[in-house]
């Protein structure tokens, strides 16, 4: 578990099939290259960006204030979950290759 409660959370290269993170103010990004099956996160107060690999993935993702993108193919049948809730900041939910529409943070986005 990834936890604080006023600071950012940066987790890259992650190979773990099960993170959670709880963050009460601050950013929390996530990039996985490795297959994901349970990836929780909640932030009270901050941004949330998640980016998986290449898979289709049963998500769920709440913000109260801020706006939600999720760019990976979904299924709520899929056994590999993701699931965000913010209180007050964007969510983010990416493929970390940018194919399939997904646009990684500061790229371009694939061609058509």
């Amino acid at each position: 578990m990834l936890q604080t409660h006023s600071g950012d959370i940066t987790a890259t290269d992650l190979g773990a099939s099960t993170v959670t993170a709880d963050d009460d103010s601050g950013t929390v990004s996530l990039g996985f290259v490795d297959l994901p099956q349970s990836v929780i996160v909640q932030n009270s107060s901050g941004d949330v960006s998640v980016l998986v690999p290449h898979a289709t993935y049963h998500v769920t993702a709440h913000s109260d204030s801020g706006d939600v993108s999720i760019a990976v193919p979904t299924d709520p049948e899929s056994p590999d979950v993701i699931s965000v809730a913010v209180a007050s900041g964007d969510v983010s939910i990416a493929l970390v290759d940018g194919i399939g529409g997904a646009t990684p943070p500061g790229g371009s986005p694939p061609p058509p």
